[in-house]
């Protein structure tokens, strides 16, 4: 959880329950970017603009628009996707296994021509299309970037 902390800037960080955390003790931890000033102060920005009110908003709509086009996807595909996981802006369009192609060999190919027409998708374990979006992405480019996905699957659906 330290890279996205301070937006990039080193820091370390480390979650523990609140009864660990009460049981550390002034030098019990040691870290490589502890105390930096500049570092926890992005930190605390950063923090302070995740956990808006807004953001969330923002966040849970963002989410809900990507779980209802990607649900009308898997409606119309069910021979090719049969899941749609996930929470928040991590989500995931699981593959089924179609004739001779894999799960995996469908995932990579939605993946590599999504690419073709600009559109960067990636993969997570067996025949998993994952999506993990910034954040703060507008929904123009939620719609066009599942445009783009769309077509891709239908194009792929069929042809197997």
């Amino acid at each position: 959880m330290a890279t996205p902390l301070a937006n990039g800037f080193p820091i370390g960080a480390v979650m523990v329950s609140g009864a660990i955390a009460e049981e550390i003790k002034v030098g019990d931890h040691g870290t490589t970017f502890g105390g930096n000033p500049l570092a926890t102060r992005l930190a605390h920005h950063v923090f302070e603009k995740l956990s808006s009110s807004e953001m969330l908003t923002q966040i849970e709509s963002t989410s809900n628009m990507f779980l209802s086009r990607l649900s009308n996807i898997q409606n119309s595909l069910p021979r090719l996707v049969s899941e749609i996981r996930g929470r928040g802006l991590i989500l995931g369009v699981q593959l089924n296994s179609v004739g001779m192609n894999t799960s995996s060999n469908m995932a990579n190919m939605i993946v590599g021509r999504a690419r073709e027409k600009g559109l960067l998708v990636i993969t997570a374990g067996e025949g998993t299309l994952r999506l993990v979006p910034p954040l703060n992405i507008p929904e123009e480019a939620v719609s066009q970037g599942l445009d783009i996905l769309e077509q891709v699957m239908q194009e792929v659906a069929a042809e197997i």
